[in-house]
């Protein structure tokens, strides 16, 4: 079962949906990538990779502790950024996006349904 979390940064406030645990699997960065692009849940196909802030919002589930996450943060041509636990907090971290295995958990941004024209 997918959950909505509030996300809130120093510029905006919004929604996000979390996709099932059960989607959850494991992949290289630009996998990670493609995998949430071709995911399809409840009529949904847009979702993707958290950015960390929206990670760092959802991680407050302790399903989320087990693992070290892909987001879509990116530096440089070769680098990615993952989000790790380190003494029960999420921490993000960067590594080489072609070389190591990370989970991957999908999200999608809930847009305002009155706003959308």
């Amino acid at each position: 079962m997918s959950s909505i979390v509030e996300v809130k940064t120093k510029d905006k406030t919004y929604k996000i949906e979390v996709a099932p645990k059960e989607t959850q699997t494991i992949a290289k960065w630009r996998g990670a990538i493609n995998i949430c692009h071709t995911l399809n849940i409840n009529g949904h196909n847009d979702w993707i990779l958290p950015l960390p802030e929206e990670f760092m919002a959802i991680s407050q589930d302790d399903s989320f502790r087990d693992a070290r996450y892909w987001t879509a943060d990116t530096y440089g041509t070769c680098l990615a950024t993952y989000v790790v636990f380190e003494n029960g907090k999420p921490v993000e971290k960067r590594y080489d996006s072609d070389r190591e295995i990370y989970s991957v958990r999908a999200i999608r941004i809930i847009k305002d349904e009155q706003n959308s024209n």
